[in-house]
């Protein structure tokens, strides 16, 4: 029941929507394998700085070494919460759009939630 203009129209915002959306989640997806990335490194190296514990003088290395690591951790543990409440919060339509643009605003907030879980963690461990 569309005419020819208001069919194109559609498409070219649900080209866009989908775009976008595409976009941010790939962003997700990066930030995810980038932080699996950092826990393997920190993992990898953690011998070095635990060394430092016996040491009267160098100790202060491995505190702030294992608060990083509890931080690194549980912007892991923010991530994985984040990821599995996102399908509930788009099945619930808490924000009441329904709507493409709904579904770009939702990968927007998922997106903001990954890129700030690294915040969260730094604050909750004080590994500034």
């Amino acid at each position: 029941a569309m005419s020819l203009g208001g069919q194109i129209g559609m498409l070219l915002e649900l080209v866009i929507v989908k775009f976008g959306v595409w976009v941010l989640l790939g962003l997700v997806q990066i930030i995810c394998i980038a932080r699996f990335i950092e826990i393997y490194v920190y993992i990898a190296i953690s011998p070095i700085p635990i060394a430092t514990f016996p040491s009267d003088d160098l100790n202060q290395i491995a505190k702030g070494f294992l608060k990083s690591f509890a931080a690194v951790c549980l912007q892991g543990a923010f991530s994985y919460l984040i990821l599995s409440f996102f399908p509930i919060l788009v099945s619930s339509n808490i924000l009441g759009d329904t709507s493409a643009w709904g579904l770009l605003l939702y990968s927007l907030i998922l997106a903001l939630g990954v890129f700030s879980s690294s915040r969260w963690a730094k604050s909750v461990c004080n590994a500034m």
